[in-house]
């Protein structure tokens, strides 16, 4: 039922974030570690009915979505990528109001794995599955202030996950 109303198939849904009552959500479909119909998708937050549905652009180099968030204050939705390569060391930033592409940022020190991304109080913070568990090695939480119109932003450590433990 969640993935109704899709014109390409879609069949993985990354992080997503709630803003003014509309559920917003990076989809795509996934497939032996490939991507491909990488999507905005917003729902009603109520009724959980896809309302809207905006294309990523293929131009971006965004090859996955992990995870989306909305700045209102900059009126852009924000999304990441957990791939390794090249696009996973960026922030791809969409137009609110209209879904259309606004530029990429280049995260300087970039985090490997993105799989979460939060806007809050004038900062984006990322979280990335970047410990190997099997070692005992935690994840982290990153954050970056991107100014206006800039094309990079520095990523600096948040917070080590070490309280998050590994159970059997």
């Amino acid at each position: 039922l969640v993935f109704a109303g899709f014109e390409n198939e879609v069949n993985h849904i990354g992080d997503i974030d709630v803003y003014d009552g509309k559920i917003y959500a990076g989809v795509e479909y996934f497939m032996d570690g490939e991507s491909k119909n990488i999507q905005i998708a917003v729902y009603d937050a109520e009724s959980y009915q896809l309302v809207n549905t905006y294309s990523f652009d293929e131009a971006s180099g965004q090859t996955e979505v992990s995870g989306i968030a909305v700045d209102p204050d900059s009126g852009s939705i924000w999304m990441t990528s957990w791939t390794g390569d090249e696009s996973g060391r960026y922030l791809y930033r969409y137009d609110l109001e209209n879904g259309s592409y606004k530029g990429k940022v280049h995260l300087q020190c970039p985090p490997q794995w993105l799989q979460g991304i939060a806007y809050y109080n004038g900062c984006l913070y990322m979280t990335a599955d970047d410990g190997t568990a099997d070692l005992g090695e935690p994840d982290h939480v990153y954050k970056t202030r991107i100014a206006e119109d800039s094309t990079t932003a520095t990523v600096v450590l948040e917070r080590t996950l070490d309280d998050v433990t590994l159970t059997s």
